[in-house]
């Protein structure tokens, strides 16, 4: 899953920034990778915090386990 975020932010910064980019499609295009790195970010901490809520249910539903009567 890394590499493929790595391969998308890759080829979203050589198509922003063009065949013969300048100085500043450099900086467009990493503005552009920037955002794609916050999106993902967002996208992970969202995924890990409901991650953690459903995990939390789960073990208040979950039945108490008693050691069995000799």
């Amino acid at each position: 899953a890394g590499f493929a975020g790595i391969a998308v932010v890759g080829t979203v910064f050589f198509t922003v920034a063009g065949a013969l980019p300048a100085t500043g499609d450099y900086a467009h295009a990493m503005a552009w990778s920037v955002l794609i790195y916050i999106g993902l970010i967002s996208l992970v901490l969202a995924l890990v915090g409901y991650n953690y809520r459903v995990s939390a249910r789960a073990r208040r539903k979950a039945p108490i386990s008693r050691p069995a009567a000799d």
